[in-house]
């Protein structure tokens, strides 16, 4: 049997490890703390758009609260998420994690406006506009 040195460590802290030795085997335990990639545990500020929120971002940027895939609700969506993530960013300025998934957010924002503004000129300024967003 082989021997796993590596994987002692109990699950006291922010390991992730969480292996525990019973008899000569070690077993898988459940994390005791889950730390999601959209809440702080430190500072208890959310980075995610609630549920209420992105239903009113959808109806009114969408059309109707079924409008799920308009580039408009999309755009407004990612907007009030990088605004989220940029307050936090703005006084922890050393989660590189969080700054390199703001990028992505970001890039995916440019995506969808310059698939407006390549088929809907008048939706791209109106959502711009609406926004306000630099351009």
């Amino acid at each position: 049997m082989r021997k796993h040195y590596n994987k002692i460590e109990t699950n006291t802290g922010w390991s992730g490890l969480g292996y525990r030795a019973e008899g000569c085997e070690f077993v898988r335990e459940k994390p005791k703390f889950i730390s999601y990639s959209f809440f702080s545990l430190f500072t208890g500020i959310v980075f995610m758009v609630s549920k209420e929120r992105k239903a009113e971002l959808i109806k009114q940027y969408g059309g109707t609260e079924a409008n799920t895939g308009s580039p408009e609700a999309q755009v407004a969506i990612l907007t009030e998420h990088i605004n989220l993530l940029t307050g936090h960013l703005q006084t922890h300025k050393k989660d590189h994690s969080g700054r390199r998934g703001l990028i992505q957010l970001v890039n995916k924002r440019r995506t969808l406006l310059n698939y407006l503004q390549n088929n809907d000129i008048s939706r791209y300024r109106a959502i711009i506009g609406a926004l306000s967003l630099r351009k």
